[in-house]
């Protein structure tokens, strides 16, 4: 699994060592053929991505708050509402707005 933490520290690449794991550090500008890559992965099962907690994005503050602690094993997830993608209101008859 591939991760990326603020930095690498002495205290990860101990932690690391210790399990006959390789660790470091990189900085990439993600580009369209990467991600789509990246995509058919996760897709596929061939990548799998441990979620530790999922918080609305209103509470992204408690979620960036949990991620200094130093203690979370997986991603932080961020949740957008998506208007734009809801079902169109009902109405009082139960139909919908057209």
């Amino acid at each position: 699994m591939v991760t990326l933490p603020a930095r690498e520290t002495e205290a990860l690449a101990s932690a690391t060592a210790a399990r006959s794991v390789r660790s470091g550090f990189m900085l990439v500008e993600p580009d369209r053929r990467a991600l789509s890559a990246i995509t058919e992965l996760v897709e596929t099962g061939r990548l799998k991505v441990h979620v530790d907690a999922v918080f609305p994005l209103a509470d992204a503050f408690s979620a960036h708050a949990l991620g200094e602690t130093g203690r979370v094993t997986g991603k932080l997830v961020l949740t957008v509402d998506r208007p734009d993608v809801l079902p169109a209101p009902s109405h009082a008859n139960g139909t919908s707005a057209s």
